[in-house]
């Protein structure tokens, strides 16, 4: 009886740890896999017109002015959809006079809630897109979305320059 005790006890205390190896293992995988999915910034350079085709449905803009994807930026967002957006697109035989009076705003015809978006996205303009200068002639802003209650809480704008022919999309939520 003794020596069926202990090749018993021998057995299960293998198995046992075969057993919580494999469970440690697996916690730790999806420990890993949640903080790569939610805490890693996902940033990537290129892309094709797929990834951006949202910003040429506006007015002035179409498919034949895409030249290529320059930089793609989406922080990792969190429960509730906060989070940042930034993407450079280089385009081609864009006439800015075609482009919709009544969409893209320059310096001098901005509303008072695009200025206050531009505040409120220039920290991240700063940080991933510092050529952008927001006073200058050749810069046309279309909004394509500015949640403000006492102050902006979101936004997303369109930037085209039309100095260095490329066109910036700027969205932060929080």
């Amino acid at each position: 009886m003794k020596l069926f005790l202990q090749k018993f006890f021998r057995v299960f205390f293998i198995l046992w740890g075969i057993i919580g190896v494999c469970v440690v293992i697996c916690i730790a995988s999806f420990v890993a896999s949640i903080y790569s999915y939610f805490f890693q910034d996902h940033t990537s350079f290129g892309g094709d017109f797929g990834d951006v085709a949202f910003m040429f449905e506006s007015r002035g803009m179409g498919k034949p002015n895409f030249e290529k994807v320059e930089y793609r930026y989406d922080s990792a967002r969190s429960f509730t959809g906060d989070g940042i957006s930034v993407y450079i697109v280089k385009t081609k035989n864009v006439d800015v006079d075609h482009l919709d009076k009544n969409f893209w705003f320059v310096h001098d015809t901005r509303l008072p809630v695009i200025s206050e978006a531009i505040e409120f996205l220039d920290g991240i303009a700063q940080i991933y897109a510092p050529e952008i200068d927001f006073d200058s002639e050749n810069i046309y802003i279309a909004p394509l979305f500015i949640r403000k209650y006492d102050s902006i809480s979101d936004a997303s704008l369109l930037v085209y320059d039309a100095e260095n022919s490329r066109l910036y999309y700027l969205n932060r939520i929080i």
